[in-house]
């Protein structure tokens, strides 16, 4: 076993550079066999964990980065380093090469002239002197490390995000397809808003995918004009139609996974007093980007076919206020609708401030947040409304920013402060808010989401059931065996068996109660 110790050495020695052929090497040198070679190496794992557990601890992962420099050194790639602060270990990552790729740009004077586009990688710097971070060098990281993503610089001083991504895995897939469709995708006018993958990186049996370095302070500062915020809209469903197009479910559509070809010294709260990103935001090179595949799910048609249908029991990743298909007690989903929705949501929370200086926001975002799927807008009809509310809008309509703050999407009326002439046109795109159906699923909504724990979920949803069976308004009482096991947890077997058993009718409209099943106006 000297052999296989010796070998664990040079593998994990800081900053020693490998190739590709550095095991053939040491077999040759140490006279080992083939056969014995390969078992020893096969010991030597540079990757000693499994990249999909997402419980692996940071430090360790940061330790993992940082015996990785070396490796990468000889791929063309300069890992930033780990710095830590106020006694917490690795606190943020500074970059080693501080490189600039707009020598034209001066901050002091306030001329912003980003001469050669860096596209696909992203504009850089532009803080007013005084908000700048004096304790740290320039372009380091300004939050604190996961561990799952390690910036570097290429040999050119560009600087990229690295991902380590398990073999096999979803991710690992849909990257791949992602490199594979994006010939184009270094060009800004064919970019498709999804993060451009310039490398994929094999190591083990799994990959590193590097992408530009952008930034994740996608509102800061809020867009100047009306027209740059429906393009912003625009843009981001044009990337959602490109996923869809190549059958990519992505599954966690929020603010943290939309990115900006922009970056600076500054964190999030200083960001609106960047005036370089003002000047992009303002004539429009400020690109938008979906990022980030951990959920995601490719749905090939061989495996799901044409139209696919998936289990609702994992369609939620995290949101506090999902779509309401995870409400509705449905056994399965459309995931493509269930993407619209999600985006929907954060049009919904980002604009809704500016709704009444842009009516026709309304119905887009009704239309694409719709209670019932089969009314909700793809992603296509989507951009084809929003195409139309371009015309619409001045282009030098400045927004005023007003309060900040929204409300949950499905509490708010983003109709009300609207003409009663433009709420009445436009009445057929409109959700019902007052039918039986929707206040109880804004019920379900208000009180599962009250408490955190999933037993305060199903207990609100077994109340549910029980006022609507003691005011009547179900033909006959609900069985206390589907009470109690809902509030055991246990509900969906039960609630199965007594689908469809519960009718209400009034004014020609039904609702079919079916494991809280709601079936909009058959």
């Amino acid at each position: 076993m000297q052999g296989n110790a010796r070998i664990k050495r040079s593998l994990n020695a800081p900053n020693k550079q490998l190739d590709d052929n550095v095991f053939e090497r040491f077999r040759v040198a140490n006279f080992l066999p083939p056969a014995h070679f390969l078992i020893l190496a096969a010991m030597a794992k540079l990757i000693p964990f499994d990249p999909g557990d997402r419980q692996v601890d940071r430090i360790e992962l940061f330790k993992f980065w940082e015996s990785m420099r070396g490796w990468f050194i000889g791929r063309g790639y300069h890992l930033y380093e780990f710095v830590a602060e106020e006694g917490v270990e690795f606190a943020y990552a500074k970059s080693t090469i501080p490189y600039n790729p707009h020598p034209n740009m001066s901050v002091e004077k306030k001329i912003f002239d980003a001469g050669e586009d860096p596209f696909p990688y992203a504009y850089m710097g532009g803080d007013p002197t005084h908000l700048q971070i004096t304790d740290r060098p320039v372009y380091s990281t300004h939050h604190t490390l996961s561990g799952r993503v390690m910036y570097a610089q290429d040999t050119k001083g560009r600087h990229v995000a690295i991902k380590l991504v398990k073999g096999g895995s979803e991710e690992d897939k849909i990257l791949h397809l992602l490199k594979g469709r994006q010939p184009d995708v270094l060009k800004r006018d064919t970019f498709n808003f999804v993060i451009p993958i310039l490398d994929l990186i094999p190591c083990d049996d799994h990959w590193f995918a590097v992408m530009p370095r952008w930034d994740s302070t996608i509102h800061s500062p809020f867009y100047p004009t009306l027209y740059s915020a429906i393009q912003h809209i625009r843009s981001l469903l044009k990337g959602l139609i490109f996923l869809h197009e190549n059958r990519i479910y992505h599954r966690d559509l929020r603010t943290r996974n939309l990115l900006v070809d922009h970056f600076s010294n500054a964190p999030m709260l200083s960001m609106f007093c960047n005036l370089f990103r003002r000047a992009l935001m303002k004539r429009g090179d400020l690109t938008c980007a979906i990022t980030d595949f951990d959920f995601s799910i490719l749905l090939d048609e061989k495996t799901y076919g044409p139209n696919p249908r998936l289990p609702i029991l994992g369609a939620d990743v995290g949101y506090e206020y999902p779509p309401y298909e995870t409400m509705h007690g449905h056994v399965d989903y459309d995931p493509f609708k269930y993407d619209v929705a999600l985006l929907g949501i954060y049009f919904c929370d980002t604009f809704q401030r500016i709704i009444t200086d842009v009516p026709l926001l309304a119905p887009l975002i009704d239309r694409m947040v719709m209670s019932n799927p089969d009314e909700r807008f793809t992603a296509k009809e989507a951009l084809a409304f929003a195409d139309s509310i371009v015309p619409t809008v001045y282009p030098e309509a400045r927004i005023d920013l007003g309060p900040e703050g929204s409300i949950y999407y499905c509490f708010v009326d983003i109709w009300e402060g609207l003409p009663p002439d433009f709420v009445a046109k436009w009445a057929h795109y409109r959700e019902d808010r007052q039918t039986l159906s929707f206040r109880i699923l804004n019920y379900l909504f208000a009180n599962t989401r009250k408490h955190q724990e999933k037993t305060a979920s199903h207990g609100a949803i077994a109340t549910v059931l029980k006022i609507v069976s003691e005011k009547r308004i179900l033909p006959k009482p609900v069985p206390k065996h589907i009470l109690q096991s809902a509030q055991n947890r246990v509900f969906w077997p039960s609630l199965i068996d007594y689908r469809s058993k519960i009718i209400y009718s009034d004014d020609r409209r039904s609702v079919r109660i079916a494991s809280f099943n709601f079936v909009w106006g058959i």
